[in-house]
């Protein structure tokens, strides 16, 4: 009875461990500095445009960017974990307007983020990586 009941302790403790260390999307981007690692835009590569670039999803909803001229430019960003989406809304320059856009979750880990535009017809991809 003994044993049972130890092995029942250990199984509790290890599936709240796991559970607790689950990476969920919207805690993944809240931890550090991201940067631009692949933008493809209908099949053609320019991901240098984000070159310097430095995001910071922020836990209150809000992302700032650090551009390559050091000037700061802020929006929003949400995941609605029922559709596996972040939506991502930030403007004032080109290259920022292109990403303002909802992108279903390809993969996620501690160290990437890899989406794809909400929009079948689209082919645009867009993966972060922790900087």
């Amino acid at each position: 009875m003994k044993s049972l009941r130890n092995y029942f302790i250990v199984t509790l403790l290890t599936f709240t461990i796991f559970s607790s260390c689950s990476k969920k999307p919207n805690k993944v981007i809240e931890r550090g500095t991201w940067y631009v690692s692949l933008y493809m835009n209908s099949g053609k590569d320019e991901t240098s445009d984000f070159s310097g670039y430095i995001f910071d999803f922020k836990k209150d909803g809000t992302l700032a960017v650090t551009l390559n001229t050091g000037n700061v430019v802020t929006g929003t960003w949400t995941y609605t974990e029922s559709s596996s989406k972040y939506k991502i809304a930030i403007s004032g320059t080109d290259k920022l307007d292109k990403i303002s856009d909802e992108w279903f979750i390809v993969s996620t880990s501690s160290s990437i983020i890899e989406l794809k535009d909400d929009n079948s017809s689209n082919e645009d991809i867009l993966n972060f990586k922790k900087k």
